[in-house]
């Protein structure tokens, strides 16, 4: 199964590296912490706005969901770079 969504993961994990990347043009704020799991995050890290996240992070992310057959459930997300 790992071996089966491996490029589905590779491919998601790139455009959060590309997203990292291009963080600052995009909608930002400072995130200290993570939103979802309290976590405290490097400093500089940046929380992207989900009105400004792009398409290909979620479409990556129901791709993944999708080949898990009902094994794997989508909760709360949040972009960070």
């Amino acid at each position: 199964m790992f071996k089966k969504n491996l490029p589905a993961l590779v491919a998601l994990f790139g455009a959060i590296f590309i997203i990292n990347l291009t963080a600052i043009a995009q909608e930002t704020e400072s995130a200290p912490n993570s939103a979802i799991t309290e976590a405290s995050l490097p400093a500089g890290a940046l929380r992207i706005l989900p009105a400004s996240v792009p398409s290909e992070i979620d479409q990556g992310l129901k791709k993944i969901v999708a080949a898990g057959d009902g094994k794997i459930v989508q909760g709360d997300s949040e972009v960070l770079a």
